[in-house]
Formats: C-alpha cells, sequence, structure tokens
C-alpha cells in the first residue's frame, strides 16, 4: 500500500526512523491517522479506505521501529486514540 500510494512522492526512510518517532512522539496513532488521511496522497487526498491509510501507519511504525502488536492496527479515531506513540 505504502508503494503504490505513497512511492512516488516518499520512501519509507524519508518518513520514518528517528525522525519519526521524535516528531510523533508524544501523540497517538489517532494523531497520525488524522494528520495523513485528508491530506494523502498529494494528488488524490483522502482518497484511500480507512483501512489502507491504517495500513500505511502501520508500514511506518513498522519502519521506525515499533514493536507490531497481535492483530491489524484499527481503522477506527477512537481505537486508535488508545495507541500511544512511545
Amino acid at each position: 500500500m505504502f508503494r503504490s500510494s505513497c512511492g512516488s512522492c516518499h520512501t519509507i526512510t524519508s518518513v520514518s526512523g528517528k525522525g519519526f518517532r521524535a516528531k510523533w512522539s508524544n501523540g497517538t496513532v489517532a494523531d497520525l491517522f488524522q494528520m495523513i488521511s485528508p491530506s494523502m496522497p498529494q494528488n488524490a487526498p483522502a482518497s484511500l479506505s480507512k483501512a489502507d491509510y491504517a495500513a500505511v501507519i502501520a508500514f511506518l511504525l513498522q519502519g521506525s521501529g515499533y514493536p507490531s502488536g497481535p492483530r491489524n492496527l484499527p481503522d477506527e479515531v477512537d481505537a486508535l486514540k488508545a495507541i500511544p506513540m512511545q
């Protein structure tokens, strides 16, 4: 999903890692979801499904060294608010 929707403008190394962790460490996964979903991809903002945005965010989290959870990342903002970015 990342390659097909984000890869024309971003590489995983340009949007993950230490910089990602520093920028998002004080928020929740919902904060990231609410920033990305209405504005990305740049050529078609808000065009992905909620599940696709959740998949992209899971990929960013994985690329930034966050551990995987026991199930897929939820795609509902209220559920994502319970997941801190620490």
